[in-house]
């Protein structure tokens, strides 16, 4: 009898943090800057992942690049979506003029597009970015932006 209390108890509690999971889960969730934990990606890069995880499904992260940081010529698989927050951000995609991106513009980007990215000015640049299944592949630079 002691034995299927325990076990009963222990299927009750197991049941009642299975709800737990699912409500914490599905509850409204708030964040300020002290709450971001930015990691370092690459030299002169930090980001912080608000929702999601990069690298199985969809996500969102904050990135950071320190004022000047270029990140070099690359693709991802995957679309992405891209909102300034502060700083200019040079916006660079293969055989297009490169664009200024300032707060509030961003960029929806098609999977394997070639393209360049460049912090301009003093400031440093903040934005967000979602997808599915984020990654970064580094390519050739194209031949046209050699000669510059």
């Amino acid at each position: 009898m002691n034995r299927a209390l325990v076990v009963g108890g222990v299927v009750a509690l197991t049941m009642g943090v299975g709800t737990l999971a699912r409500d914490a889960a599905g509850a409204t969730q708030f964040w300020g800057p002290s709450q971001q934990k930015f990691e370092e990606s690459a030299k002169g890069v930090q980001r912080a992942v608000v929702w999601g995880d990069p690298a199985t499904g969809d996500y969102a992260f904050l990135v950071k690049y320190e004022p000047g940081v270029e990140r070099g010529w690359h693709t991802h698989s995957n679309p992405l979506h891209l909102v300034m927050i502060s700083g200019t951000l040079v916006f660079e995609v293969e055989g297009s003029p490169p664009q200024e991106l300032g707060p509030g513009s961003g960029v929806n980007e098609a999977p394997n597009v070639k393209h360049n990215s460049k912090c301009k000015g003093n400031e440093g640049c903040m934005f967000l970015i979602t997808g599915s299944k984020y990654d970064f592949k580094p390519a050739r630079e194209p031949v046209s932006s050699a000669a510059k």
